[in-house]
């Protein structure tokens, strides 16, 4: 049986005839509604004529030849064709057609991602006599091969409704242990005709292999809504999974605190970034920042005098993000504004002046780098810290508190009131400063808005829009949770053992290289920069219990990075590279994360990870229900043999054994790490 296709479409619903001849007397069906179709381009398979009123009208190869009625195929025969897609949601797939011998049937497979459907397709024949039935374009009459038959002829529109509801994205679970509590993610869109943000249930279908199964009704909003400036819209959003799997970040503390670049050492060390608010504490605090200005400068040098020597001269934004890159970390987020609000950034006139574009050096740092990530590393992904309160912001007074109160400093050494260089007065520190600076590191492309301190501030307001707009461009930020509200992620700082955070909620530890600063601090020796042995290690212990480590340089006034803290981060990257698989896209385990002080677990989808922080030899028993069963292999992963498998059993006590040769535990350093595949 032939199949005549005049017109093919995918739609959403019913498609108009793209053209008509003079001579057709087309008749829609419009007690069908009209609703809004995707056309795919086929003029490709436009390669003959089907029809004409006389002989030679008929074109197939181009040459005014055509296929003569008496070899017409058998009704036997199959006609195929395959249509490449734009991946997205197709509700029906409908077609304009006609079978010249009765009707004809058939099937449309429709290929998801993964999976496939198999729909069947009828459509009648061009004429039906005695019986002639009417079409969606009705012709009166049809050639014959003598001459012409006025019983009228048609073309039929044919839909094949395509699953509204196949699962786009199918989750799936390799290993389910007891205890196990695995997240995994499913994509879905919402039917035709159910509005985003509605609430209803529903149901989620677990099956697999010797397994009953099962379904489970729940109550969902279906699809994303549009986020709104309030407490709850904004607490309902999460960190993306872009940002779960990164894992390691880059945190970058650089301005003109880097000038007098102090904070004393050893146990009196602090925060070198915090210079001028030590500075106006007096003679008495640990960090001795105080007479260490009055022996290293007059009197007279204030603050803001620094920023004439925040040069950036040596700031090279590409060698920035190489190095990044070298670390194998996958994000970085640098301070674009700290609490002495000299921005890094270009600002209007009108809100603020004490930017590094009015201010020496003259230059937007932030965007460079940016600029440079996007160019040279365009896989990292970009965030900026910001500070919302500003110490001595004179228009912040009114919203001040505890060590962010606001109003003008005062020389320390001759209680004169100190001017705030680029400052320019706003109504409202709030609305006029705090909000377009949001806005334009947003315009600059941020993917991380890493805020600190909190207190008054309009991030619902900000963020609504900024999660609404992005979204628009197929895009996910996070947000941190030093914004006045709870955001996305927990932030542990200087964390000296594992930080407490809510079990469940995205966490990421934040420490310096330092042994206790962010920003650079002079006086710290390069022996005492954390070497890439405690990178790792620190690196392998965040992921095992489910965080990121977002790792602090403090680099110099004129942009240069410390050799000891560069050096660090490439011999750690030289091993992150050699186990990918056992950092990245990792999950915690929650049936327990750590037994004793040198063994770690985690798993991913496909496999179940062993980090060993002291090098093991020999037989290693581990006391925690590891998801092994017999005939499972245990495997090397990284170092010099990966891949290679050891020995694994139960003991009678329900241990796993494990046995570890020599050459194997010689065969990496820092951490050893093998693994059980699903």
């Amino acid at each position: 049986m032939r199949l005549l296709l005049y017109a093919f479409s995918l739609t959403l619903g019913i498609v108009r005839a793209a053209k008509q001849e003079a001579w057709f007397s087309p008749n829609y069906d419009t007690s069908l509604a009209q609703t809004p179709s995707i056309p795919v381009n086929l003029e490709g398979l436009y390669n003959n004529r089907g029809f004409g009123k006389i002989l030679n009208e008929s074109n197939f190869d181009g040459f005014g030849s055509a296929y003569p009625a008496q070899y017409i195929p058998s009704p036997n025969f199959t006609l195929r064709t395959n249509l490449p897609l734009t991946p997205g949601k197709y509700s029906s797939l409908c077609k304009l057609a006609s079978s010249q011998y009765g009707q004809a049937s058939g099937n449309i497979i429709a290929h998801y991602n993964g999976s496939s459907d198999i729909r069947p397709v009828l459509i009648p024949s061009w004429r039906n006599w005695p019986y002639p039935s009417g079409g969606n374009i009705v012709f009166p009459y049809y050639l014959t091969a003598s001459g012409i038959n006025y019983n009228r002829s048609n073309i039929y529109q044919c839909c094949t409704w395509l699953d509204e509801k196949k699962t786009l994205t199918p989750g799936h679970i390799h290993l389910l242990a007891p205890g196990d509590r695995p997240v995994i993610e499913v994509g879905v869109v919402n039917v035709e005709g159910i509005p985003v943000g509605t609430f209803g249930e529903a149901q989620v279908v677990i099956e697999g292999k010797e397994f009953i199964s099962n379904k489970y009704t729940f109550n969902a909003t279906y699809g994303i809504v549009q986020y709104s400036p309030t407490y709850d819209s904004i607490h309902a959003h999460v960190s993306p999974t872009w940002f779960n799997e990164a894992k390691f970040g880059i945190f970058i503390h650089w301005g003109v605190y880097a000038v007098p670049a102090w904070g004393n050492v050893g146990k009196n060390e602090t925060y070198a970034e915090w210079y001028w608010w030590y500075l106006n504490q007096g003679p008495r605090t640990k960090s001795q920042t105080y007479p260490y200005h009055l022996k290293h400068y007059n009197t007279n040098i204030t603050y803001d005098d620094f920023i004439a020597n925040f040069t950036a001269s040596a700031f090279n934004p590409k060698e920035w993000v190489d190095l990044f890159a070298d670390s194998e970390a996958k994000y970085f987020v640098i301070v674009t504004k700290h609490h002495d609000g000299y921005a890094l950034f270009d600002l209007p006139s009108k809100v603020s002046r004490r930017t590094s574009v009015t201010l020496p050096p003259h230059r937007n740092l932030v965007k460079e780098l940016f600029d440079a990530a996007k160019t040279y590393q365009s896989t990292l992904r970009r965030g900026t810290y910001f500070s919302v309160p500003e110490w001595f912001h004179p228009d912040y007074a009114k919203y001040g508190f505890g060590d962010w109160s606001g109003g003008l400093a005062k020389n320390p050494f001759t209680n004169q009131t100190i001017p705030y260089t680029g400052y320019v007065p706003v109504k409202d520190y709030l609305e006029d400063l705090l909000l377009p600076s949001m806005q334009t590191l947003a315009g600059l492309g941020t993917e991380i808005m890493w805020y600190d301190i909190g207190g008054p501030n309009l991030t619902a307001q900000f963020a609504a829009s900024w999660y609404n707009s992005v979204a628009e461009s197929g895009r996910q930020v996070t947000m941190n949770n030093r914004c006045g509200l709870p955001g996305d992620l927990d932030t542990p700082e200087y964390p000296r053992s594992s930080p407490p955070v809510a079990r469940g909620r995205k966490w990421e530890a934040n420490l310096g290289m330092d042994p206790y600063s962010y920003g650079y601090n002079a006086a710290t020796p390069d022996s005492a920069y954390m070497n890439a042995s405690k990178i790792v290690t620190t690196l392998v212990d965040m992921v095992s219990k489910g965080g990121n480590f977002l790792l602090d340089i403090g680099p110099k006034a004129d942009g240069s990075i410390v050799e000891a803290e560069a050096k660090a981060l490439r011999e750690a990257g030289v091993w992150i590279k050699e186990h990918p698989e056992a950092i990245y896209g990792t999950k915690t385990w929650w049936v327990n994360q750590q037994e004793g002080a040198d063994t770690r677990y985690a798993t991913s989808d496909d496999a179940f990870f062993i980090y060993f922080l002291k090098q093991p030899v020999g037989k290693v028993f581990l006391e925690s229900p590891v998801p092994w069963v017999e005939g499972d292999k245990v495997t090397v992963v990284g170092g010099k043999r990966p891949g290679v498998v050891i020995g694994s059993r139960k003991d009678v006590n329900g241990r796993l054994v494990l046995d570890i040769a020599e050459d194997i535990a010689q065969a990496d350093k820092w951490v050893w790490i093998v693994k059980i595949s699903f």
